[in-house]
């Protein structure tokens, strides 16, 4: 055991040791309640992909072809941590540690092969993430949310709704006043170019913990 954890944190495997361990962490906090889904407060596209505009086209490419922002952040970088983690320590060998610019080139190498492995592994959740989008902007304007983030305003912010299967977690924007966390609101309108959804605050006659059926999605009547 002491010498598979000497390995784990000696040469090009010691940075993926820690990013492991980091991710762990998130998703530990996760399960047990301490932190939520939306920790990290980023802009979204429906269905979890980072907002790149303003990127020049080239590294948005880039990006794109490698499935960054096509699904959820933190599930890419929990793949890719597996990935780095697993070739950097079998390929990990002592004479690493002897050459500082031999280690980092080796460092490069894991993280390229690293890369390819996620895009191959990432690449049928891409599946999923597409179906999850063509539901939420032809069914989801006019249906009841609840602001996730510690704000949605005109220019950034979450919102969750929920569906049949899990909830979605929508890039949302405000119609009007800011809305803060927890409230309630409605889906006016998709917005197909930026891939954002407009809500606004619902009005008090508005029976938002009204559900339909056994499936627990928000009505709203």
């Amino acid at each position: 055991m002491r010498e598979i954890l000497e390995s784990c944190f000696r040469g090009p495997a010691f940075p993926a040791s820690v990013l492991l361990i980091l991710v762990a962490l998130y998703w530990v906090s996760v399960i047990i309640g301490v932190f939520d889904l939306d920790l990290f407060d980023i802009d979204v596209d429906g269905g979890g992909e980072p907002d790149f505009e303003g990127m020049p086209g080239i590294g948005l490419t880039v990006l794109r072809a490698l499935n960054i922002g096509r699904i959820p952040i933190m599930l890419w970088l929990s793949v890719f941590a597996v990935t780095f983690w697993f070739v950097s320590y079998v390929w990990n060998r002592p004479v690493y540690v002897e050459s500082s610019w031999l280690a980092f080139q080796i460092l490069l190498r894991n993280g390229a092969i690293a890369l390819v492995a996620t895009k191959i592994l990432t690449q049928p959740m891409l599946r999923w993430v597409d179906r999850t989008r063509m539901t939420s902007a032809v069914d989801l304007v006019g249906r009841i949310c609840e602001i996730t983030t510690s704000e949605v305003n005109a220019s950034r912010g979450q919102a969750r709704i929920h569906t049949d299967a899990a909830p979605l977690l929508l890039d949302a924007r405000a119609h009007g006043a800011p809305l803060a966390k927890g409230d309630t609101a409605r889906i006016v309108e998709y917005d197909s170019v930026k891939n954002v959804y407009y809500v606004e605050k619902t009005k008090p006659e508005v029976e938002v913990s009204r559900f339909c059926t056994a499936s627990r999605k928000w009505t709203c009547r």
